[in-house]
């Protein structure tokens, strides 16, 4: 009875989540993928409820299909989650096509044994299904491996992006919602794995424990969403222009404060390579949960990354215009600015500007001429 409770309750702030993000999408890319992430959790738990997938019969390959890919969708709901200028890539989708090529191989060697698709919900099958075909367990094995470096990856970019995170709520729910989601996906991929040949009675314990620790995630996520609005998680919709962004008023309590940083776009100080918000907090003497909210909330910028990039790029568009630094490489000028190699400089310029510096200097320069 608990664990119905957990289960279809789970179900329903799924379901509210999913109305919700899609209701305030609004081109948000981060709130579509969190309504596939929804789309998931429901698929999930219903995919682990074997009534359910007996009564759809072949129906069922339909949830079970969205089961194995909920991982993927929360994988890239969590990525977009904390990174603002999220996009989906050619290696994301890869992914997803080798997750849910195993799935298939998965699928068809079990359906040609068993001669049916109303068992693929029944974990008391695979035991046989491993003993008696060649390779499956390796199959699923590669799921398994596929599902780990997910789950590890998720709480890699959760936890590693947090120093520059200068949105403080989004800060604490990187801890407390990805750490939460990726435990939860370990606990499965280990419960799947560990407990082939345990009773019935410890995988029902270990399925309500799995089904509780989702629907506390849940409901954490769901909370902060309907209470604290959307905007101070995934962005505002009205994007302020960055020539703007400098000029907003100072206000008397923030001006001595502002006018610090003021100065610091004006010299080489954001140019230090390896720049932190803890070494630039030092160097201006403001306390760090002061100049993150300095940043954040007048200067309007929601990751220390992104502050440093404005002004880098800018520095980096007057040195590639110059023609008398038609010579320079573009990897020196990527270095005097900060960056430590020409990826991120490459990959920073073209998300301001739509071009690589290549571009962006032909293009001046035959301007200039």
């Amino acid at each position: 009875m608990f664990d119905n409770f957990l289960r279809f309750g789970g179900i329903t702030l799924c379901l509210f989540g999913l109305m919700l993000m899609l209701h305030l999408a609004k081109g948000r890319i981060s709130m579509r993928l969190g309504a596939a992430f929804a789309v998931g959790a429901v698929a999930y738990l219903l995919g682990t409820f074997p009534e359910f997938g007996e009564a759809l019969g072949y129906a069922n390959a339909i949830i079970l299909t969205l089961k194995i890919m909920a991982m993927w969708m929360t994988w890239l709901f969590c990525l977009s989650l904390f990174d603002d200028a999220f996009r989906l890539k050619p290696f994301h989708w890869a992914v997803g096509v080798v997750l849910m090529g195993f799935w298939a191989v998965q699928n068809g060697m079990y359906y040609n044994h068993f001669g049916t698709a109303d068992l693929m919900c029944q974990a008391n099958q695979f035991p046989v299904f491993f003993a008696e075909v060649a390779n499956a367990e390796a199959v699923s094995v590669g799921i398994w491996l596929i599902e780990l470096a997910i789950a590890g990856h998720m709480l890699f970019v959760a936890l590693s992006g947090m120093l520059g995170d200068l949105v403080e709520k989004r800060r604490r729910l990187r801890v407390v919602f990805v750490t939460g989601v990726a435990i939860l996906y370990l606990m499965i991929l280990g419960s799947d794995w560990l407990l082939g040949q345990s009773s019935p009675q410890i995988k029902g314990m270990v399925a309500t424990l799995k089904h509780a620790w989702l629907f506390s995630v849940l409901a954490y996520l769901m909370w902060h969403m309907a209470v604290g609005g959307a905007d101070w998680l995934f962005g505002s919709v009205d994007k302020t222009d960055d020539s703007s962004q400098l000029r907003r008023a100072h206000d008397n309590d923030n001006s001595f404060e502002l006018a610090k940083i003021d100065r610091f776009t004006g010299d080489d100080t954001l140019l230090e390579p390896e720049l932190t918000i803890t070494r630039l907090a030092e160097i201006s003497r403001i306390p760090e949960h002061r100049l993150r909210r300095l940043i954040n909330q007048h200067l309007g910028f929601r990751n220390f990354a992104d502050f440093l990039n404005k002004y880098r790029i800018d520095a980096a568009k007057v040195r590639l215009s110059d023609v008398a630094e038609h010579n320079t490489q573009v990897l020196v000028i990527a270095m005097d600015l900060g960056y430590g190699s020409l990826g991120p400089f490459n990959r920073a310029f073209k998300a301001r500007t739509g071009q690589t510096p290549t571009e962006f200097r032909k293009q001046a320069q035959t301007a200039a001429e």
